[in-house]
């Protein structure tokens, strides 16, 4: 190969092999800018130690190679195109889809700022996932200045992977004040305490709790506790047995104040008073029932087919 030639170097850009017959053709086709034509209408592979020619087969994800264009000039590029992947779906209805996990949201306000910080559950997420930088939200005021705080990062919005977990609440403040919190949407599946010091307040959607603060940091006063509502660690030593059947659950109990059936993301799909009950409307999968009584609670899982 000419080592004066007009070269670019690529990458092979998409989540697939790339049909490298494909890419040759879409950049060399007729009518095309001479400026762009490739020459000898090949890509060039270097392996360490030489180039290596191709103009059949595909590159692996992320693979770098190098063309050289015909001629010279200053309007150089190349055309990638999502048909040059191997496996491109070949219909139109073929989507991508995410499921988005359930934030909760909570709020921190007093007389003059009001600043929301963020806290999701999430299986796949590892440390450092999903952080924001706090400064982004402080209010321009700098009264309260509330963030996440956890291995020395400033947080705001948090995915962690396991529950339950405890986030320390520092809560700046220039100047002595009146500070609430507000529990702003709780989904369901999550269970979320406030801890101020020696006490412990339930958050509910909608809860608000009002405390004084010192000017400073108070930053060893305040933590969040974060636990998932439906976990099997929460069985009490009660006298439940749930039994399932063919999607038919029958439930031994005295005196049944509450029965729920939770899917695996948390959310409750079924909820009733009745021993017995059948769950139709729902589709296969893990689920959680979670029976309360006067004694206690039990919370078991099911396999529905």
């Amino acid at each position: 190969s000419n080592p004066n030639g007009n070269w670019m170097s690529l990458a092979n850009p998409y989540p697939a092999e790339l049909n490298i017959a494909k890419f040759l053709s879409d950049n060399s086709a007729a009518g095309l800018d001479e400026e762009k034509e490739l020459q000898g209408r090949v890509v060039y592979i270097f392996d360490g130690s030489s180039f290596g020619v191709k103009n059949i087969g595909s590159l692996p994800v992320c693979e770098g190679f190098f063309v050289n264009f015909s001629s010279s000039g200053v309007n150089k590029s190349v055309t990638f195109k999502k048909t040059q992947m191997t496996s491109y779906p070949s219909g139109n209805n073929t989507k991508s889809k995410t499921a988005q996990n359930p934030w909760i949201e909570m709020s921190l306000v007093n007389k003059r700022d009001k600043v929301k910080f963020f806290f999701a559950h999430n299986p796949l997420a590892e440390q450092g996932y999903d952080k924001y930088d706090a400064n982004k939200l402080f209010a321009t005021t700098g009264v309260a200045e509330p963030y996440f705080v956890t291995d020395g990062m400033n947080l705001v919005k948090e995915e962690v992977k396991e529950l339950p977990y405890y986030a320390t609440l520092n809560v700046r403040s220039e100047q002595d004040t009146l500070m609430t919190f507000v529990a702003d949407k709780i989904p369901e599946g999550y269970r979320v305490s406030l801890i101020d010091g020696e006490q412990t307040i339930e958050m509910n959607e909608g809860s608000r709790y009002e405390t004084n603060i010192s000017a400073g940091e108070n930053a060893d006063r305040f933590k969040l506790l974060i636990q998932n509502n439906v976990g099997l660690n929460q069985v009490s030593q009660t006298d439940i047995t749930i039994t399932n059947s063919n999607r038919h659950v029958a439930i031994s109990a005295e005196a049944i104040s509450n029965v729920e059936v939770f899917n695996a993301l948390g959310q409750r799909v079924y909820q009733t008073k009745a021993s017995t009950f059948t769950l139709s409307g729902v589709q296969s999968g893990v689920y959680v029932v979670r029976v309360s009584t006067a004694k206690g609670t039990k919370s078991q899982k099911i396999v529905v087919e």
